[in-house]
């Protein structure tokens, strides 16, 4: 005969006691909220513009590493007291959000906060250039001309000018009007005006913008001679509201490998479309 054996814990048989092995007590969290983060200029950094697109951060406390977040970020944390708090500013890289990068000219947050159980604290991160950026252009829209003066395309009638109907900030920002009888734009940076970037660490080109049709962002190469080769790699996508983007133009440099480069921009009237109106404002060429 099979003999079955029930064995009950102590706690069950006597009146009272708890069995905690069975249901132990719950670690409860602490929550630390981190809002968007505010991007300020750096006093030693030449720049008046204060947009960003910051859409991510990495975050670490204490001596753990929480992980991506997308911002503003709610961040169970099962550490207690007082610690040490970093968010490292994240951006989609060329516009891609599946191309998530620290951006290596922000300088990353830091902080201490009091954790306790249950209860959430609320961070405000902020961040600035690092002193060891070089902004090598900044058009804000904000002066007399356009720094995008060469015309590239041979029609004096597609140009970029300064208009105060729509800037992202400040006054004015950049204009563009694409129409069926002047359908596609081509213009640069002055060629008196080149940029040495091959021997630069990393080299971002930063834009605002809102438009009706795609604009694609290049890298003129210069050598003695003259304009030698042109790549345009990067672009934006219509869109009805102002956006940031950051172009990643480091690989690019070093492929092509040129003495010197200008900034170009084109864009051509979307098919079936009369007109299309391009906005653009805080471009930046920055490097360390």
């Amino acid at each position: 005969m099979t003999r079955l054996l029930f064995l009950f814990p102590a706690c069950l048989l006597i009146t009272g006691l708890s069995c905690d092995f069975i249901n132990p007590p719950e670690d409860i969290p602490s929550y630390l909220y981190i809002q968007d983060f505010h991007y300020q200029p750096n006093p030693f950094v030449p720049d008046n513009t204060h947009t960003s697109n910051i859409t991510h951060a990495y975050v670490f406390i204490g001596n753990e590493s929480m992980g991506l977040f997308a911002l503003p970020a709610l961040v169970p944390v099962f550490q207690k007291g007082e610690l040490p708090v970093i968010v490292d500013p994240v951006i989609p890289e060329n516009g891609l959000y599946t191309n998530l990068k620290i951006n290596p000219f922000y300088q990353r947050f830091t902080s201490t906060v009091q954790l306790e159980p249950a209860a959430i604290d609320t961070l405000q991160p902020v961040t600035s250039y690092l002193e060891k950026v070089h902004i090598a252009f900044l058009e804000d829209f904000e002066g007399s001309t356009v720094f995008f003066s060469d015309d590239r395309d041979g029609n004096d009638s597609t140009k970029m000018v300064i208009s105060q109907d729509m800037p992202r900030e400040g006054n004015a920002s950049g204009y563009i009007l694409l129409t069926t009888e002047h359908a596609l734009i081509d213009v640069g940076t002055p060629t008196d005006q080149l940029f040495d970037l091959k021997d630069q660490n990393i080299v971002y080109l930063e834009a605002d913008y809102k438009s009706e049709a795609e604009v694609l962002f290049g890298l003129i190469g210069f050598d003695a001679t003259g304009p030698v080769g042109s790549s345009y790699e990067f672009g934006i996508l219509p869109k009805d509201e102002w956006n940031k983007i950051y172009f990643n133009l480091t690989d690019q440099v070093r492929a092509s490998n040129f003495n010197q480069y200008q900034i170009a921009i084109t864009a051509g009237l979307p098919s079936g479309k009369s007109e299309a109106k391009i906005y653009l404002d805080n471009i930046k060429l920055i490097y360390y």
